[in-house]
């Protein structure tokens, strides 16, 4: 039996690959699946987002969910189709999609006249600071000095003649594939068996201002509107209603950017009716029917969900962290390397009882590490006795290994790796001289890495370095529409726990499945201090 990393009162955490947690789970056991899987566009250089998890995944998804559990999964616009497939393929009914749209996405986009001046070897001329750029880098060490944008201009004509031109849009939505297993039976059987099969209407109905909500009742027939399913005229009383709006598969993030493409309309009620009644007969029985007295931004009428940074990191106030980008002038891009030297890292400061976690960045081209707040002042002190020498030993084996000389290594143009005499003379004579020039890299990076992580002032307040967190607001009402009362929610792709923080806000019990520790680590510090029992 796989031992959870994390467990505590109603939530389950596992550190793994879910295709092998899945199956130790109990078949018929899960009240719902709410999951945010890769998008297999290898996203911020992510290794975890390298494919679309095929039918396998949602197999063994389908096996420990309830007859007609429902599964919410996020998707890529590029590639939500090949997981909508997969998911289907694995038996599951794909019942809808929902369209979660957003202010705040960044075009990704290849800049087409930049990219001719660059191969024509053509040099951009510098112009004014661009007034749009803002840094992110600001916990970042980078031994390169300050990053900054100006704007430029084309070099060649070629590169004039397209300059503006790019290559991709601005994300602004995300799919959200919305499945259920089949039913056993009719819907009320499933139901009563298995709790499972419907969605929380009222429980997720769009609110309004109280004093904008009405209802329209029909008593009487009598001169006036017309019904829309009865002949005849017919008399409207009004009384408050406070239900809300009916769930809408669109949800946003309530910004400017978004609230500001919908128009302005009036009052939010049926259409005008009309004397015909297609179904026959008349309407004199009594109904109610929903009327909202409001106006403003068509906005209203579907459910926002706000995002915000302090969401984001909550949990993280007493945590540091420091960012190492490795240097690629003059140093190594390696992969493979970044990853043993996190290793040596780690072995040598878990050796000083340094409290202390590593971990490579984006591509393998930084070097992240982490510790608590009140042990910071402790792991500064320690770090600056570790030498390079302590270091470099441990890696020797790997770095002159056929394997991961092969991988994608590569010193830049120009670079030449500063020489140590004495770490030369340690150096396996038998190795060659392509791999001694490579272990010597790695120790003028060690060395300079070393120096920047020991400096208080380069350590900042850690944030939540997923790239795909989704606001609390927005899983919780996610959690909240498929999620029977004292549900068991599913995510076999946790990430950093914002279905896990949201399921545990909601009453919820949670079952979370994550492969990078990084991203568990995260979502431990996130989750609510307090749970439901078991």
């Amino acid at each position: 039996m796989i031992k959870p990393y994390y467990e505590a009162e109603g939530c389950t955490i596992y550190l793994g690959d879910c295709l092998d947690i899945m199956p130790t789970l109990e078949a018929n056991s899960i009240d719902s699946i709410v999951t945010d899987p890769p998008y297999g566009l290898s996203f911020m250089g992510k290794d975890w987002d390298h494919g679309v998890p095929g039918s396998p995944f949602w197999i063994e998804a389908l096996r420990v969910a309830k007859p007609g559990a429902f599964m919410l999964a996020f998707g890529g616009t590029r590639t939500f189709h090949r997981l909508a497939v997969a998911i289907e393929d694995a038996g599951w009914e794909i019942r809808d999609t929902i369209g979660w749209i957003y202010g705040q996405g960044f075009p990704k986009s290849h800049d087409i006249s930049k990219a001719i001046d660059k191969v024509a070897g053509a040099e951009r001329e510098l112009g004014s600071e661009n007034p749009n750029w803002r840094s992110s880098r600001s916990n970042i060490a980078c031994p390169q000095g300050v990053l900054s944008a100006r704007i430029t201009a084309p070099a060649i004509d070629a590169a004039r003649q397209w300059e503006g031109w790019g290559t991709a849009l601005k994300p602004a939505w995300e799919p959200i594939i919305v499945a259920r297993k089949p039913i056993e039976g009719t819907v009320a059987n499933n139901v009563l068996r298995w709790g499972t099969g419907g969605i929380n209407i009222d429980g997720c109905r769009v609110g309004t201002s109280q004093n904008d909500k009405n209802i329209r009742i029909n008593p009487t027939k009598s001169n006036g509107l017309k019904s829309v399913f009865g002949i005849g005229d017919v008399n409207y009383g009004r009384g408050p209603a406070t239900k809300g709006r009916w769930p809408a598969n669109i949800c946003h993030d309530g910004s400017d950017e978004v609230v500001g493409l919908f128009p302005n309309t009036g009052s939010g009620h049926s259409p005008k009716y009309s004397k015909a009644n297609p179904f026959g007969g008349n309407n004199d029985s009594p109904h109610n029917e929903h009327y909202f007295n409001d106006s403003g931004s068509a906005a209203r009428f579907f459910y926002c969900a706000k995002s915000s940074k302090s969401d984001r990191n909550l949990g993280l106030d007493n945590t540091r962290t420091i960012k190492y980008n490795i240097p690629k002038i003059g140093g190594v891009l390696c992969k493979d390397v970044s990853m043993e030297l996190v290793e040596s890292l780690q072995r040598v400061t878990s050796g000083t009882g340094l409290v202390m976690k590593w971990h490579t960045g984006e591509n393998g081209e930084s070097i992240m590490g982490q510790c608590p707040l009140d042990s910071l002042f402790t792991t500064l002190m320690g770090i600056s006795k570790i030498t390079t020498s302590q270091i470099l030993p441990s890696l020797m084996s790997s770095l002159t290994n056929g394997s991961i000389l092969g991988a994608n290594c590569e010193m830049e143009n120009g670079g030449s790796p500063a020489e140590n005499a004495e770490i030369s003379s340690t150096l396996d004579q038998g190795i060659t001289s392509v791999h001694q020039e490579l272990v010597l890299g790695v120790s003028r990076v060690v060395s300079e890495m070393l120096s920047v992580i020991s400096d208080g002032a380069n350590w900042k307040q850690a944030t939540n370095t997923h790239s795909t967190v989704k606001p609390t607001p927005l899983m919780r009402y996610l959690c909240r529409l498929v999620t029977p009362p004292n549900g068991i929610i599913l995510d076999p792709f946790a990430g950093s726990g914002s279905t896990g923080k949201a399921a545990i806000l909601e009453g919820f019990r949670f079952i979370g499945i994550e492969l990078e520790m990084e991203s568990v680590e995260i979502a431990v510090k996130r989750l609510p201090q307090k749970g439901l029992p078991l």
